[in-house]
């Protein structure tokens, strides 16, 4: 208390927040692992918000890091939730934490198209393919952001994106372009055949007529392929 009282009288906000940062700490260091994460928050609380200034208060990310490192995650979230107004503090750290539906939900919150990449690209990257998949069920807008990253780089990863959404139609169609633009006979049959798996696994009342159109089409290119 006395050297931060000192670094204000000589008007040093950042030390102040340094000296902040080091009190808040140095409590979660010496807490007893017996005592709630909601007590320590108690003792944090007042010391966090001493300082006229954002910089001579202390940084919340800094602190709820070194929350997560002793192994108190819970006290981490509490501490961004509260004191953390910042979606691009917050984000890399819940990402350390590995609490993926938390980043992904602040990033969206927060319209922030970079942040919401950074998430779903970290998550493709740890986790298991239905996982991520999972991930991206309740969240439409990271749904969009990353179907135009597959149209870009994994075209092919956009069809597993639009089955597993249960948006048989767009997977369909996608197949249908891509056996278009196909210069063999075999791709097209291909392209068109695992269009006509989606519409025959969808429920969608719209995807029974699309079924027989592209029956009717393989049949016709069949039969092209034996007039050749």
């Amino acid at each position: 208390l006395l050297a931060w009282r000192l670094a204000a009288f000589l008007r040093l906000p950042a030390m102040q927040g340094a000296i902040s940062l080091h009190w808040a700490i140095q409590v979660i260091h010496d807490a007893p692992a017996a005592l709630p994460d909601a007590a320590l928050l108690d003792k944090l609380r007042a010391k966090l918000r001493m300082g006229s200034t954002p910089s001579a208060r202390a940084r919340v990310s800094d602190v709820a890091a070194e929350a997560h490192r002793v192994g108190r995650q819970r006290l981490a979230l509490l501490l961004l939730e509260e004191f953390e107004p910042s979606a691009s503090q917050q984000v890399p750290l819940l990402l350390t934490m590995g609490e993926l539906p938390t980043a992904l939900a602040r990033a969206i919150s927060s319209d922030d198209v970079e942040l919401t990449h950074l998430v779903t690209l970290h998550a493709k990257a740890t986790l298991a393919s239905t996982e991520f998949f999972e991930l991206l069920l309740p969240q439409p807008t990271a749904q969009r952001l990353f179907a135009s990253y597959c149209r870009a780089r994994e075209p092919e990863l956009l069809k597993t994106l639009y089955y597993q959404a249960n948006l048989p139609v767009e997977a369909a169609a996608l197949a249908i372009r891509e056996a278009y633009k196909a210069t063999t006979w075999a791709q097209r049959m291909r392209g068109l055949s695992i269009a006509l798996q989606f519409y025959e696994h969808s429920s969608l009342p719209q995807c029974a007529g699309l079924e027989r159109q592209t029956e009717e089409q393989l049949k016709l290119l069949d039969a092209q392929r034996q007039l050749e």
